[in-house]
């Protein structure tokens, strides 16, 4: 029996090991979520110089930490208008983009 096949069952039951210990750690303590509030619905004044917003433009929402001190890294998260989203970060994040475009980070209606 050579060395390498000597040492293939020693660090397969280490890898085995380490991997129940980490799926048995103690899960994080959960962040702090803020209530989602709505955005204000159109003033009359506004709504005589511009074209009746469709039902689905009434009830944006805005989701805003209270400050920046729950260990997290997004500030406020904002529906903005029927296509768009504003994502306000507590510190500048280069890398934001990139880490939204995936799959897993899509945005879906309230509805659904």
């Amino acid at each position: 029996m050579n060395t390498k096949n000597r040492f293939l069952p020693v660090l397969s039951i280490a890898a085995a090991t380490a991997m129940l210990l980490a799926a048995c750690a103690p899960a994080a303590p959960a962040a702090p979520t803020a209530a989602p509030t709505e955005v204000p619905a159109p003033t009359a004044a506004t709504a005589a110089t511009e074209a009746p917003a469709p039902p689905a433009m009434r009830k944006l929402m805005k989701v805003e930490a209270p400050n920046c001190d729950y260990g997290g890294t997004m500030k406020a998260i904002e529906a903005v208008d029927e296509l768009t989203v504003k994502f306000t970060l507590c510190s500048p994040d280069p890398a934001f983009p990139y880490k939204i475009a995936g799959d897993s980070f899509a945005i879906l209606d309230a509805a659904t």
